[in-house]
């Protein structure tokens, strides 16, 4: 590309400081101007001081402490992918230079333990899909010609190296398996119909038939009286099902008088 104008839309970019993800600039700068925008970028969105680039503790650092908290607060707002991505991009150049060689594994616990523990904070509210906003970024970094270790976050079955900390497995498989529940809890489950939240219910675990069972109880305690295709598709494909944490067939029977 022309030297003149990567300096030009590298200088753009420093000086706009986009909150949303232009993937085109950012991979245009990604490893050829070194790590200036990246810290602006982290700085600014993160507010980050100086010290926190210069502190330095073994189990962790402000700059990880303070990313984690942001990503809690963005994963329970509406239309925050484009900055989360812009954010987690940068900081996997930060990841890269500090951490990728050699590959800091207690670095990588301290992070995914912040992160599940941010997970499971906010599970019940979120409103962003935090895994389709990973596997995007690791597409696109799998996309680049420098290839590197990724920060722990981004590791997937392909890329997933093998750990030398036992703990380290242990917290990305955590960490994955609660990605994967966090997409649960982005289903509108308010807008499905009474049959299709019976299915969902007696198919899902014990945080999903809780949340399940408050709207169901809701709507019968609006007085609503379900007709006799619904009392019978219960009753003929509910009422021997075992997984039902939240006794939902004994509410169903009783609600609706059927002894």
């Amino acid at each position: 590309m022309n030297v003149q104008l990567f300096n030009v839309l590298g200088e753009k970019l420093i000086k706009n400081k986009p909150i949303y993800f232009q993937d085109k600039f950012l991979i245009l700068n990604s490893f050829e101007k070194g790590f200036e925008i990246s810290q602006i970028v982290l700085t600014e969105k993160l507010n980050l001081i100086n010290i926190d680039w210069t502190e330095k503790k073994a189990m962790g650092n402000p700059i990880e402490k303070k990313l984690t908290e942001w990503i809690g607060l963005k994963l329970i707002e509406s239309n925050t992918e484009s900055e989360i991505k812009l954010v987690l991009f940068h900081f996997t150049k930060y990841w890269k230079t500090k951490y990728s060689n050699p590959y800091n594994e207690t670095k990588g616990v301290v992070l995914l333990n912040d992160l599940i523990l941010i997970l499971k904070k906010n599970l019940h509210c979120l409103k962003i899909d935090f895994k389709k906003i990973l596997t995007e970024l690791h597409d696109i970094f799998d996309s680049l010609i420098i290839s590197f270790n990724l920060p722990p976050f981004l590791e997937n079955e392909f890329s997933l190296r093998l750990s030398k900390i036992q703990g380290y497995k242990l917290r990305k498989d955590e960490f994955n398996l609660l990605l994967t529940e966090s997409c649960k809890y982005l289903i509108n489950y308010e807008k499905l119909s009474n049959l299709e939240l019976y299915e969902k219910y007696f198919n899902s675990d014990n945080s999903i038939q809780k949340l399940i069972f408050k709207i169901i109880e809701g709507r019968f305690s609006n007085n609503y009286i379900p007709n006799r295709y619904e009392i019978d598709y219960f009753n003929n494909n509910y009422l021997p099902l075992e997984n039902d944490s939240q006794k939902l067939i004994e509410h169903f029977i009783r609600i609706n008088y059927l002894f």
